[in-house]
């Protein structure tokens, strides 16, 4: 938040010499400078730096030729990022801001703008001030840092706010993927459901290639005797994790903490790879009211949500089960005449 501070009081000095300028300037004289909005060639920019003025802010950056990166550690959704890049290479100043509504765009700047910086291969810089949209709906309200006034823009052939395409909220704009494992990397998967144990499973992955799967008992945590299997289910059930995909995160929900801490588990499932790393992963019902109490209860159930944990990675959010139906898979799916 702090870090923030400097940006938009400097943004607010230049805000108010701005309108004193805007008072002297000529009725429809436009700037070059000011109205070049417009990135010509989007595949050169390397890192682009959101910030507004509550204290939140992101960073996507890529060397050339390599992938985008949220925050340095996290895969940005490749969609938010297009259509961040879209913007900035197809946004145009559509109006002058009308004399009388200056001083009111400055103040929506200042306390609700986004600010923009573009960082190009060539080390060329771009910083732009985001507002809100303007009344009508169709255009939003921009400024160059640098410039004396603020514009209202647009994409031509499209209307619409553009300020909801700069956001700063770090859970929105990373992918949706938990992981991506290489099943041939997995070495053996165990499943509890400890409200229906004879669902409960393990497979092992066998030195020759094939699969093995035993009946697990979650009270003693011991395997029991080998069953046969369903090959075509355990082979969908095993590449399914090459792609776990959630409908979303929620590291900054007030149940977080709460959910793994105080509600009993539904399933838990347990991946290990050949190279001894374990992902532990706990699945918690979800309730359609986002309720803790609610949820403890059992009460108004989402039965098409869940909640997880990943533990090894700290990650809570929540799974659509129609999106990852090889996840919930019971032991009674994947034997043989299944």
């Amino acid at each position: 938040m702090k870090k923030n501070v400097p940006y938009f009081l400097v943004f607010g000095v230049l805000a108010l010499l701005s309108w004193m300028v805007w008072r002297q300037r000529s009725a429809g004289t436009l700037k070059v400078s000011e109205t070049a909005f417009g990135i010509q060639d989007t595949a050169s920019v390397v890192r682009i730096f959101l910030a507004d003025r509550k204290g939140k802010q992101l960073t996507l950056e890529r060397p050339l030729g390599a992938a985008w990166k949220l925050n340095q550690t996290k895969v940005p959704r490749p969609d938010a990022v297009q259509t961040i890049l879209e913007t900035l290479h197809r946004w145009e100043v559509k109006t002058p801001v009308p004399r009388p509504a200056v001083q009111t765009v400055f103040r929506n700047l200042a306390t609700l703008g986004v600010k923009v910086e573009v960082y190009l291969a060539n080390k060329e810089k771009r910083v732009y001030y985001v507002g809100s949209g303007t009344p009508d709906m169709r255009g939003t309200y921009a400024m160059l840092e640098g410039s004396e006034l603020p514009y209202v823009l647009h994409l031509p052939g499209w209307e619409g706010y553009l300020s909801t395409r700069f956001f700063t909220d770090e859970e929105e704009m990373r992918e949706r993927v938990l992981f991506r494992l290489q099943p041939d990397s997995l070495a053996r998967l165990v499943v509890e459901y400890p409200y229906e144990p004879l669902e409960s499973y393990e497979i092992l992955r066998q030195p020759d290639g094939g699969m093995q799967l035993r009946a697990f008992d979650p009270k003693t945590g011991q395997s029991g005797p080998e069953l046969k299997l369903n090959p075509e289910a355990v082979a969908s059930l095993w590449q399914g994790f090459g792609f776990m995909p959630v409908e979303g995160f929620e590291n900054n929900q007030p149940m977080r903490d709460s959910v793994p801490s105080r509600v009993p588990e539904k399933m838990r499932v347990r991946i290990w790879e050949k190279s001894g790393r374990l992902h532990l992963i706990s699945v918690y019902p979800k309730s359609q009211l986002n309720q803790l109490d609610v949820v403890l209860l059992n009460v108004a159930p989402d039965l098409d949500r869940d909640y997880f944990f990943h533990h090894g990675m700290n990650e809570f959010g929540v799974l659509q089960r129609r999106a990852i139906p090889w996840f919930y898979a019971r032991r009674s799916q994947l034997t043989a005449g299944s």
